[in-house]
């Protein structure tokens, strides 16, 4: 048995294993917090100490079983893998420079740092998973974050089933909320462009109007340098953040576009880059102008919806995707099925 003992504002372990005395420190303070991840990480500690014993016990008692009788499946020390360890080798999997910044390092030390400790990833139980969707549940903006998190954090654990690490995976599902897609009214978003026009803030200006005609993801819209427009073949590219690819948007989409971008390079004759702020700052100025305008609050998000529900009355599902940038087709159809619906009913009616 493992025993956690206090050495002043810090917490030790003390345990035996192979009749070897061990004593460590955790390198975690004397709190109530600390003292809760302390007796996950003893938990731990004893269960593997238990797996090893019974590999001994096996491995030295070989007429425990008669002959022909099915031997116990001993489990491989290489499964033996702490969170963090395994979170590394499914980055190492994908192989394309993916880090404990992306959502899939959120999720994993969310899991960590407030449900089990850096235990092994067979250790990790169904009541665990369950632990970890009713803390995001209560601490995430929306249940559909929750929901986000948890899908993350299910893809990296199915890696390691289909690698028959783990026999199955313990975190849960959470059911996404199918919203309404919340669209921007022309009249709304002419005021605010009139206002940002009156107030001489072009640069804002400029900002919104490209992101009403291209549905640009705001940080996709910040990268944009003047490099990335190409007249000749009519053409944006931008860098997509989700698919971490750079891609293409056609000026045929919008007829306004065109014209839209010749007044940004006059506009912005000097610099290479057309935009020099983040996107904190921009939101906090876009959430301004709403309130100066008397316009309900939108997100800047708001944008790029209110596009695709123009673009969906015109062009075929598919096609909607492609200008989205989304990369998965059922992530379009989900959301602007209903207007395209209303096409077709349209289109009948006529």
């Amino acid at each position: 048995m493992a025993s956690i003992q206090e050495r002043g504002k810090w917490l030790w372990i003390s345990y035996y294993r192979n009749g070897i005395h061990f004593r460590k420190p955790l390198k975690i303070p004397n709190t109530t917090e600390g003292k809760k991840l302390a007796e996950k990480i003893k938990t731990q500690i004893e269960y593997e100490t238990m797996m090893l014993n019974n590999q001994n016990l096996f491995l030295n008692n070989t007429n425990l079983f008669p002959n022909n009788t099915a031997q116990p499946v001993l489990v491989k020390e290489t499964q033996h893998i702490p969170l963090k360890d395994a979170l590394q080798k499914y980055f190492d999997h994908r192989g394309d420079g993916m880090t404990e910044k992306s959502i899939f390092g959120i999720v994993m030390n969310i899991l960590i740092n407030k449900i089990t400790g850096n235990i092994s990833i067979l250790n990790v139980s169904e009541q665990h998973g369950n632990e970890l969707k009713n803390y995001l549940l209560k601490n995430c903006k929306s249940r559909n974050t929750a929901a986000s998190y948890l899908n993350h954090l299910r893809v990296v654990f199915n890696h390691f089933v289909a690698k028959k690490v783990i026999p199955e995976n313990p975190i849960p599902k959470i059911k996404w909320q199918t919203k309404p897609v919340v669209t921007i009214p022309d009249e709304d978003l002419n005021k605010v462009l009139e206002h940002f026009k009156k107030k001489d803030f072009m640069i804002m200006y400029y900002l919104i109007k490209l992101l009403k005609l291209t549905g640009f993801r705001i940080g996709e819209a910040l990268l944009l340098k003047k490099s990335d427009i190409n007249f000749s073949y009519e053409t944006i590219q931008l860098y997509n953040q989700k698919a971490k690819r750079t891609e293409e948007f056609p000026f045929e989409v919008e007829p306004e576009l065109k014209a839209l971008l010749k007044e940004m390079i006059a506009f912005f004759e000097k610099d290479k880059m057309f935009w020099n702020f983040n996107k904190d700052s921009v939101l906090k100025i876009f959430k301004k102008a709403l309130k100066e305008c008397g316009i309900k609050m939108y997100k800047i998000h708001d944008l790029r919806r209110t596009a695709a529900s123009r673009w969906a009355l015109i062009y075929p599902m598919v096609v909607v995707q492609k200008l989205m940038r989304h990369q998965s087709y059922s992530t379009t159809l989900k959301s602007y099925t209903r207007i395209e619906l209303k096409r077709a009913i349209q289109q009948v009616h006529n």
